[in-house]
């Protein structure tokens, strides 16, 4: 950037420079960021001019590379707006070069064909790089599937958490972060499987103060169980977001970078891709989204809603909100389930059920209870506590076959047999009396009529 005393002297350069087509950038990496609003849009900031500029619709023209851009600086923005630009047009960048020196604020002068020839470099650059190609009929470097978080989020894929709003996803999350960031295991049975690592935690609806009351609250409640929590630990970044997702993808590339992070979680992904863009589809909003997502490399957790009414259904198969799309893209998706009954206690019963799973075979439903330790309206623990599925019969139905709620009930008998009124009952089913004496007397290979007319297992030989 010049002031106006020098700048007939550096027009003059300038233009010289374009005449002789000798164009070499004085801009680099280091004095220029650029951040992806989307698969097709960047912004540009050159630092020590403050000047950013919108590269919005780049595309293959006839022409060539094109796309419509936008000039800003504090001093008169936007100063020239929607202009169309052929990247690979030298007429077009004398062009623009004139018409900016222009439009520019009187009170300096920059570099216009400096910064225009870096943004026809690294623009072109973007477009044009190609995806590595590789032999994979050869023997695998893993043989095995690696986790970040075992056996929950597997090493570099993106996963989803999804359940009602309300239920607690944010605070079992939170409880994620929080044994990552120490590298510790947990007595629920989940734990950090590559030591300790940095989070980044992306909210649009949740301030940070509430996730810090939370973390604390999460580290007494480990205390409390008896948890090896360790003096040193990583950090759990956090960043409340107003854009969409697709937005912030290069300033969060550049905070992995920069941090080491190996965790992105989104909270949530409803919030995250709130703002569609003009004629974008449902489909097209959650493909950029895992798009997004795909670009950062890292292992990502998305969190996402469901509606009650599903929640409150007997399978396990529920799906978030939304299109398909959401159900193809992400690796792995687990469904969080609450018993109702506990809503408005500070004790809550839950089950973790892995309704998909790209990577390996479907993980065995998780059962645990939270509890909550308030001081009047101070949160002081959250408590994590192992639990058996089998004796939740709310839980248990939401997730389990009736055939093995009758296995489950006749074990907790410790052999004894039952009538069928009576395991009727073990399984929260009085009132379904006739499909459980169906259900006996039709699975033949788990259960056995004795002579008094009552239910057994069948021995296992």
């Amino acid at each position: 950037m010049m002031t106006d005393d020098k700048a007939p002297g550096m027009k003059n350069i300038i233009e010289k420079s374009i005449a002789e087509n000798g164009k070499v950038s004085e801009y680099s990496e280091d004095t220029v960021t650029c951040i992806q609003l989307n698969s097709n849009s960047y912004k540009y900031t050159f630092l020590d001019d403050a000047v950013e500029i919108d590269i919005i619709g780049l595309h293959e023209g006839r022409g060539g590379l094109e796309a419509r851009l936008t000039f800003y600086h504090p001093l008169n923005e936007p100063f020239f707006s929607n202009v169309n630009f052929n990247f690979n047009n030298a007429g077009a960048r004398k062009s623009l070069f004139n018409q900016l020196l222009d439009k520019h604020p009187a009170e300096v002068l920059f570099n216009w064909d400096s910064i225009i020839e870096y943004l026809v470099q690294d623009v072109t650059y973007k477009w044009q790089t190609a995806p590595e190609i590789i032999d994979i009929n050869t023997e695998p470097e893993i043989e095995e599937q690696e986790y970040l978080l075992t056996p929950l989020l597997a090493l570099g894929h993106p996963a989803t958490l999804f359940a009602p709003g309300g239920i607690g996803k944010s605070t079992f999350v939170e409880f994620i972060a929080v044994l990552l960031t120490y590298g510790i295991f947990s007595g629920i049975g989940i734990g950090a499987y590559q030591g300790m690592i940095n989070v980044l935690y992306l909210d649009w609806e949740t301030e940070a103060l509430i996730h810090k009351q939370h973390i604390k609250a999460i580290k007494k409640g480990l205390r409390d169980s008896g948890a090896d929590i360790p003096d040193e630990h990583k950090s759990i970044f956090f960043i409340k977001c107003e854009k969409p997702l697709a937005e912030y993808t290069e300033y969060i590339k550049e905070m992995i970078k920069q941090f080491g992070i190996k965790l992105v979680i989104i909270d949530s992904q409803m919030a995250a891709t709130s703002e569609a863009k003009a004629g974008q589809t449902e489909a097209q909003v959650a493909a950029e989204y895992y798009n997004s997502l795909r670009s950062l490399n890292v292992t990502s957790l998305t969190i996402d809603h469901t509606s009650k009414a599903t929640m409150a259904g007997a399978d396990a198969s529920a799906t978030p909100y939304g299109t398909i799309v959401k159900y193809n893209r992400s690796r792995a998706q687990f469904e969080l389930k609450m018993d109702d009954s506990f809503e408005n206690s500070d004790h809550k019963e839950y089950v973790l059920v892995n309704t998909k799973n790209n990577l390996s075979r479907k993980q065995k439903p998780l059962s645990f209870a939270v509890d909550f330790v308030n001081e009047g309206d101070k949160l002081i623990s959250i408590s994590f506590i192992p639990s058996n599925l089998a004796d939740n019969q709310v839980l248990s139905a939401k997730v389990l076959s009736r055939v093995q709620r009758l296995v489950n009930a006749l074990t907790k008998r410790g052999g004894q047999p039952g009538t069928i009124e009576e395991l009727a009952s073990d399984i929260g089913e009085p009132e379904n009396t006739e499909i459980v004496g169906i259900t006996l007397s039709k699975t033949k290979d788990k259960f056995i009529k004795l002579g008094t007319g009552k239910y057994g297992l069948v021995a296992k030989i």
